[in-house]
């Protein structure tokens, strides 16, 4: 029976059906449940990773470029609402993923973009293909520019030879991060992936060390400028900063792409991908930001390292990582970005067509042309900050979630979910009375995903607004 059928029957019978979380709710009286077990059948085969390889490349994903810019985030946001925001933002990112995926498993979707058609029809398709590269280019551009940004540093200090940082880009695009590109299975990305978290590990322990006594080498060097210690409520740029935050966590434009990775690809296995690799990211990312922020305040830049001292030996060992992990989430970007690029062009996923649908004419041409595309960006481009804000705030916003929330009530029935909510708060049904707790899970079904809605929207329009502003 299809899930068509289902929802049909349900309507019909008044019954509850529950898949995995989300459940498509009514007036009920009975329940009947299809079990994880039962969401295997319509899974992907799967690909060569397990829950652990997967959880690294999904950490990777999530801890791109934004984290070196999450500092500057919590003064553009103000620093007591940037810590909410540090809960929300990881939050709704947590939720909406599981969404995306419960829905792709119901609706038989293995891709973002087979979720947003199965809802929304052909439009579905190839607006959130368009926004999927919109976003996955950008953060291929930002990491090219950090790039640029650090490496030169670092070789002007450890080697004290000068080299330009349109020629550190290049060399470095085309040496490193060009052969990793040119891969066609994922999975082997992993090794490259834990190479790149280790690092991300070793950057915040370095800004934590350093948290302070950066201040001081700073202010020597601009004296013509003093830090305002000052912690803010609120800051100058709040969506801007959001936008910037969003960045940094939204990862649910690769998500399909590494579940069908696992080689059990179960919505089991999926949630513990998903809670290993968001709980690490956050509190990488977190204690990142505050090390930054709460050393230079007012002060920190878009990339967070260039705040400090081109002669402090830790912090160039910092840099050094940075770029190492660029180098390495670059790749990541690149499937995305070949995958939707792939997907405008054919009108159709390489999951759709199958694993090997994406000719080798195809692989190795959009790859070129995406790397370097890129390429250009980066070396034309050096604001960092404008990037990371304008992508985080209209892409980031709206593949994030809005499209996952609108598909949640596609698939599920906004007013079959509303109608649930408050007939339990309001005990409507004579056979059953429900208790306060019931009353309140209730809602778990409707107004969590109406909130990620809202947010997703004010934080995509305004967020935009302000990052062509600043």
């Amino acid at each position: 029976m299809d899930l068509m059928s289902l929802v049909n029957d349900a309507e019909d019978t008044h019954q509850e059906i529950e898949l995995g979380e989300i459940s498509l709710h009514g007036d009920f009286q009975n329940v009947r449940t299809l079990s994880e077990e039962s969401i295997i059948a319509v899974a992907p085969e799967g690909g060569n990773s397990h829950c652990f390889g997967a959880s690294v490349n999904f950490v990777n994903s999530i801890v791109g470029s934004g984290i070196i810019s999450l500092s500057f985030a919590l003064k553009e946001t103000g620093f007591f609402m940037g810590l909410i925001l540090f809960v929300i933002v990881p939050s709704l990112t947590y939720f909406s993923v599981n969404i995306l995926i419960s829905c792709g498993l119901h609706s038989n979707s293995p891709s973002y973009e087979g979720l947003a058609e199965f809802c929304f029809g052909r439009k579905g398709f190839y607006i959130v293909s368009a926004f999927m590269l919109v976003f996955a280019f950008g953060a291929m551009c930002s990491y090219l520019i950090i790039v640029g940004d650090t490496v030169t540093l670092v070789v002007k200090n450890v080697f004290g030879k000068t080299i330009s940082r349109e020629l550190t880009i290049f060399l470095f695009a085309l040496i490193v991060i060009l052969p990793l590109c040119l891969l066609k299975d994922m999975a082997k990305l992993s090794f490259s992936s834990l190479v790149s978290v280790s690092a991300d590990i070793a950057i915040v322990i370095i800004v934590l060390v350093e948290t302070g006594t950066g201040a001081d080498a700073w202010e020597t060097e601009h004296d013509d400028l003093s830090i305002d210690t000052t912690l803010k409520f609120f800051g100058p740029s709040l969506f801007a900063g959001i936008g910037a935050m969003s960045f940094a966590f939204v990862c649910q434009h690769s998500c399909f792409i590494v579940f069908n990775t696992l080689s059990s690809p179960t919505y089991g296995n999926w949630k513990k991908v998903n809670n290993y690799s968001v709980t690490v990211a956050t509190v990488a990312s977190l204690m990142l930001a505050l090390g930054g922020y709460l050393t230079f305040y007012d002060q920190t830049l878009p990339n967070l390292l260039n705040n400090y001292s081109d002669t402090n030996l830790a912090v160039n060992i910092a840099r050094f990582m940075l770029a190492l992990t660029m180098v390495f989430t670059f790749p990541m970007e690149q499937f995305v970005t070949r995958h939707s690029l792939y997907a405008l062009i054919s009108g159709y996923s390489p999951e759709v067509e199958g694993p090997k649908s994406m000719t080798n004419r195809y692989h190795y041409g959009l790859t070129l042309l995406l790397w370097g595309s890129s390429l250009c960006v980066g070396l034309l481009v050096d604001d960092l900050g404008f990037i990371l804000e304008l992508t985080g705030a209209f892409g980031a916003s709206f593949l994030g979630y809005i499209l996952p929330s609108m598909c949640y009530f596609k698939l599920f029935s906004f007013r079959g979910l509303l109608n649930k909510s408050t007939g339990a708060w309001r005990q409507s049904s004579p056979h059953y009375k429900t208790t306060v707790s019931e009353r309140l899970s209730a809602f778990n079904a409707f107004f969590p995903a109406l909130g990620m809605l809202m947010f997703g929207v004010v934080a995509m329009i305004i967020g935009t607004v302000e990052s062509f502003m600043n």
